[in-house]
This record gives C-alpha cells, structure tokens and sequence, in this order.
C-alpha cells in the first residue's frame, strides 16, 4: 500500500499567491475593469484557473497531485515526502499565464474550430449543432470565398456556463 504525504501547499511553493486562482487574479487585474467584469460574468475565470491547474498537474512527476491547495505525494517508509529535490516552485514559475489567459478572453472572436477546440465538440459540425441549440449565433463572416463565421467568445462562454446540466428535462416547463 503506498502511503502519501503532503509536499506543502501552493503558499510555501508559489511564494508570491495563496491559490492558483489568485496567479489569474492577479495576472488579469492589469485588464480594465469592464473586462475583467466580463470574465467573471462569462465563466471565463473558471476555465483560465482549471487550464492553469491542469498546466500545473501535468509538469508534476506521477504520483504528486495538486489537490485544492495543497500537493500530495508518495511517502517513505517513514512518512517524509519521497521527492525532497522536487522544484514545486519551478515548475509553477514555469507556466506561462498568458497564453491561458489567451485562450479564455471573452473579448476574442473565434471561428467554428476554435469553438470546436473549446467545447470539447467532436468536430465543427457538432460545435454548428451545439452552438445552435444555444441559441448562439454568428457575429460577422469573414470576407472571400472561404470566409468563416466568427462568434463573439463571450456570448459562447457565456451559453456554455449557462447551460443545463447533464440530465436536465429542458422540454418541460417550470410549472410542470
């Protein structure tokens, strides 16, 4: 059975934030205060900090998980953490915020595969389909032949967050 430890929590490696949703804070603060009010009304916030978590997850070695604030990982036989050289702060400082960020904004425009990369649709037909029974629609169409639809990213963030859950009986009204 293998016994697990914690390796400190966000604060004693981070140094500088008490959370990873602290990292996007403070890294989005430099935006306006309209944006940044569109990013907390999208949804967008969310995401920027499950990407930043997730970036973070996936540069520690097996076995280390980040688990709220706090990383966890194997143990000795004595109960001391068993990757005493492991850099928790380096590998923090080694993600990049920005592109994350990017990746979220609600002020971007998207075409059907951004969409598509971003709902975790199976291809851009299924984004169409999607996108439609939200009730999202085209903002312009880019010009020339192979010209795309593009949407505004905060109104797709917006119907994605706001979308029933798995389950949920949407052909029956409230009174019912």
């Amino acid at each position: 059975m293998t016994t697990t430890t914690t390796y400190g929590s966000w604060l004693n490696h981070a140094k500088h934030s008490l959370t990873p949703e602290a990292v996007i804070l403070d890294y989005i603060n430099g935006g306006g205060t309209e944006w940044c009010g569109r990013v907390a009304e999208s949804g967008a916030f969310d995401l920027m900090a499950g990407d930043y978590r997730d970036a973070v997850q996936s540069r520690l070695p097996d076995g280390v998980q980040l688990t709220g604030d706090e990383f966890i990982g194997p143990a000795d036989e004595a109960g001391r953490n068993q990757n005493d050289d492991l850099d928790i702060g380096g590998i923090i400082d080694g993600v990049d915020v920005g592109p994350i960020v990017e990746r979220w904004d609600p002020d971007a425009e998207w075409t059907i595969e951004d969409v598509a990369d971003r709902i975790n649709a199976g291809s851009t037909g299924s984004a169409r389909k999607t996108l439609s029974r939200w009730g999202v629609k085209a903002s312009v169409r880019q010009a020339g032949r192979g010209g795309q639809s593009v949407y505004r990213a905060e109104r797709v963030l917006t119907a994605m967050n706001h979308r029933p859950g798995q389950g949920a009986r949407t052909d029956l009204s409230n009174s019912q």
